[in-house]
């Protein structure tokens, strides 16, 4: 079984930690291993004397990262289109929820928003003119 990178940076991280090196700085310039994860993996081996692993599911994601970048070039090339109008498109290869292209939108820093509510006019004011009470 090959190691995958963040086995190998993990492994990096632990062999010079045991050679005493106990710089998270220092550990990323010597192994090319970014500086938030060196610095992660050392407090981790500073608590525990050992780097901790999170179980993730490995349920795959449902929308890959060029079906993330569809979805953005659709909403900036009309930014009145909606999660279901996206959903429906002829030639897209989305087949997610709606549900879910709402979140990715949310997560790519768009902000789904209602228009805003205008009250219907009185029968008084379709009989005042424009600027007249003000």
């Amino acid at each position: 079984m090959t190691l995958t990178t963040f086995e190998k940076n993990r492994n990096a991280v632990n062999l010079l930690w045991r050679q005493n090196i106990r710089n998270a700085r220092e550990i990323s310039q010597i192994t090319g291993v970014p500086l938030r994860s060196c610095e992660r993996y050392v407090s981790s081996l500073k608590k525990n004397g050992k780097i901790i692993v999170h179980q993730s599911s490995g349920r795959p994601r449902k929308l890959t990262p060029r079906k993330r970048r569809h979805i953005g070039k659709i909403v900036k090339r009309n930014h009145f289109t909606t999660a279901g109008e996206m959903k429906e498109e002829k030639n897209s290869e989305l087949e997610v929820s709606e549900r879910t292209i709402r979140r990715e939108l949310k997560n790519l820093g768009f902000a789904s928003v209602l228009p805003r509510r205008v009250p219907l006019l009185t029968q008084k004011s379709k009989r005042e003119p424009i600027g007249v009470g003000q």
